[in-house]
């Protein structure tokens, strides 16, 4: 009995999946490479939420881990601080569950690559980023 009311209520608080929220999930993404990849700030403060930071994790023999806010995120882009370097990106993972969808994806570029772990989340209807997790990699 407890079983079949679990099943009625996980059934009855689950909202589907649609085809267009994968999509879209996957064209926030891609947008956001490609304002990152062209310095685009504008672009990018229209798909992030307000509350975005980015946290990166760098290794090496003095292991770090920043986080860095929107304005100072946007910010770097606009200076070219950050961005640029014509990254490949790859898509690898997508999860949406409702108004929430977490991304894992690769972003590479000459001599060095990032790993994010992104997570978005469905704001009057538009996929916007809250969040996200990237560890970098340096290589020749």
């Amino acid at each position: 009995m407890k079983t079949l009311i679990s099943i009625i209520i996980l059934c009855f608080f689950t909202i589907p999946t649609s085809a267009s929220d994968l999509d879209d999930v996957k064209k926030t993404i891609e947008n956001y490479a490609s304002y990152d990849n062209n310095f685009d700030a504008n672009g990018l403060e229209n798909i992030t939420d307000e509350s975005f930071h980015f946290i990166m994790h760098a290794p090496g023999e003095t292991e770090t881990v920043q986080t860095i806010t929107r304005d100072a995120f946007l910010k770097g882009i606009a200076a070219k601080q950050f961005g640029g370097n014509n990254k490949i990106l790859k898509i690898e993972k997508v999860d949406v569950q409702g108004n929430i969808a977490n991304v894992y994806f690769t972003h590479k570029g000459k001599g060095a690559g990032f790993h994010h772990f992104m997570n978005l989340v469905k704001l009057n209807g538009k996929w916007k980023a809250a969040a996200t997790a990237a560890h970098i990699e340096f290589y020749e």
